[in-house]
């Protein structure tokens, strides 16, 4: 019922009244005592979520609490959707990328994964770097992120977020386990 009739409601309300509902149905998704029905499929989230993606516009809810109720409440394909919808609507929002991203990683959705990132990055490396490890040449992919890492330690590389930097290491570390590079990646442990 609530999947029905929230989208209805929500597009006859202005637009002040909408975002003054906002801020409530936020408080109502934080709830701790949500958590007693965590492991019942439906449960309440599931329907709130999915009542809240239909709705245009969509109410803007912060995307480190999407994707905590779409991993702790069995969520995942509405809390991506909505996720997604964000990524379009605030492009400069890094959180939203961030979380969509989580979720994905968590799926094991490597090539979308890839896809989100070639589109948000900002250098070449990684782009290269990507493209090499989705069709599995792991140590070109290797030596595109350990190159980059090393440039950027020295200052030569402007305009990388500290994310795209980890995503380098993250990649690096995963190309070393790749080629069982194990005292390489010992080594980069103890450092």
């Amino acid at each position: 019922l609530w999947v029905l009739v929230f989208p209805i409601v929500w597009a006859t309300l202005q637009r002040e009244e909408q975002m003054q509902l906002a801020k409530p149905m936020i408080s109502l998704l934080s709830k701790e005592y949500h958590q007693r029905q965590a492991a019942v499929r439906p449960n309440v989230v599931q329907a709130l979520l999915e009542g809240i993606s239909l709705s245009q516009p969509q109410p803007k809810i912060p995307s480190e609490l999407i994707k905590f109720l779409g991993k702790t409440y069995n969520a995942w394909h509405i809390a991506i959707a909505l996720l997604e919808n964000h990524v379009v609507r605030y492009p400069q929002e890094a959180r939203c990328f961030d979380a969509l991203a989580e979720l994905y990683r968590l799926l094991g959705e490597q090539d979308v994964l890839v896809g989100l990132w070639r589109q948000r990055c900002t250098s070449d490396i990684t782009r290269s770097g990507l493209a090499l490890v989705q069709h599995g040449h792991w140590q070109e992919a290797q030596d595109v992120f350990f190159r980059g890492m090393q440039r950027a330690s020295a200052g030569q590389v402007n305009g990388v977020t500290k994310t795209e930097l980890c995503l380098w290491e993250t990649h690096w570390l995963h190309s070393a386990k790749q080629l069982n590079q194990w005292d390489l990646i010992g080594d980069f442990s103890r450092a």
